[in-house]
């Protein structure tokens, strides 16, 4: 007796109609989100927008709360897989210029017109415990990133204080996006900070001349 094949056809589509259908939703809710702030994001006007339901929008978002972690997970996801993937343009330099570039690619991207929602969103952290938890996990993913990196740049200094340097630099970077909501042009002043921001980062590479002797003598072996 043959066992009949079964047709997945049906469901296949199904599910591609229905990640269709969330892609348009967090598409709509993205752009009531930065022409609004978070309260212009009504799930019924996602709804009148796309021509559905208020139950169709509901079957995927039960609430705008539910709608807005979701806009947030994806658009940090985003923003630090950007960062990694603009660090490691710096693979090829050595010693400090390197530390530089990865500064750099931070600084560069935060201000960057598509990372506008994100910049936002950061500001809604306080309000949202779930996004907050969201946020601190892709940072921590970030910042292991950034502990290897540091590993090849700066070999004489301690685990710790290559954590803790990490930990630093991310502050900056995050600190830096906020305030580019609120000044988004880059002038002469942004310049001169983002170089003392470097010239900071760059004091705290310093492991003093025993430690790096000791790197040299380690290599030649």
């Amino acid at each position: 007796m043959t066992t009949p094949i079964r047709n997945t056809r049906p469901a296949t589509r199904s599910r591609h109609k229905g990640e269709a259908r969330r892609v348009e939703i967090l598409r709509i809710a993205k752009q009531l989100l930065l022409v609004g702030g978070p309260e212009a994001v009504v799930l019924r006007d996602v709804a009148d927008r796309l021509g559905i339901t208020h139950s169709n929008v509901q079957y995927y978002y039960r609430t705008r709360h539910d709608l807005l972690v979701a806009i947030y997970d994806e658009e940090i996801q985003k923003f630090m897989g950007s960062v990694v993937t603009d660090s490691e343009t710096a693979d090829g330099q050595v010693d400090l210029r390197r530390l530089d570039s990865i500064v750099d690619a931070g600084l560069r991207l935060v201000r960057a017109p598509d990372t506008a929602l994100w910049r936002l969103m950061v500001g809604m952290l306080d309000h949202s415990p779930d996004m907050a938890a969201l946020h601190l996990k892709e940072c921590r993913r970030y910042e292991n990133r950034l502990v290897l990196e540091l590993g090849e740049i700066l070999p004489w200094l301690s685990l710790a204080r290559r954590r803790a340097m990490a930990i630093i630099m991310q502050a900056v970077i995050d600190g830096m996006s906020i305030r580019a909501v609120h000044e988004p042009r880059v002038g002469a002043a942004t310049r001169l900070v983002d170089r003392e921001i470097k010239r900071a980062i760059r004091s705290l590479a310093d492991g003093g001349p025993n430690a790096r002797k000791a790197v040299s003598l380690r290599k030649r072996r």
